[in-house]
C-alpha cells in the first residue's frame, strides 16, 4: 500500500511523478535557476538551489501531505501521502 505515496514535481512545462520510496536525485533547470531535489528514505527535499532566497531549501524535508515551492524557478514539489507534515507551506 505504501507505493501509492508519490512526489509530484511541477514545472512550467511538465509534471513528473515519482515514488516517495525510490531514492533518487533529480536535477532541474527552470527559469535560470538550478535545483537539486532529493528523494530519500521516504522524504523529499531541495538539497541545492541557485535561487537567491533559498526558501525552498529552508523548507527542509517533507514526507506526508505537503509542498515545497521555489518561486524564482517556478517549481512546486508536492507529496501526496497519508497524514500531514507539521510544516505549513
Amino acid at each position: 500500500e505504501g507505493n501509492a505515496d508519490t512526489v509530484s514535481i511541477k514545472t512550467e512545462n511538465a509534471v513528473r511523478t515519482y515514488s516517495l520510496y525510490e531514492d533518487r536525485v533529480i536535477s532541474l533547470s527552470e527559469n535560470g535557476t538550478e535545483l537539486t531535489v532529493v528523494i530519500e528514505n521516504g522524504e523529499v527535499y531541495v538539497k541545492e538551489s541557485t535561487c537567491r532566497d533559498g526558501i525552498c531549501k529552508a523548507h527542509g524535508r517533507i514526507s506526508k501531505k505537503g509542498c515545497i515551492v521555489c518561486l524564482p524557478a517556478g517549481v512546486v514539489i508536492e507529496t501526496d501521502a497519508k497524514g500531514d507534515d507539521a510544516v505549513a507551506g
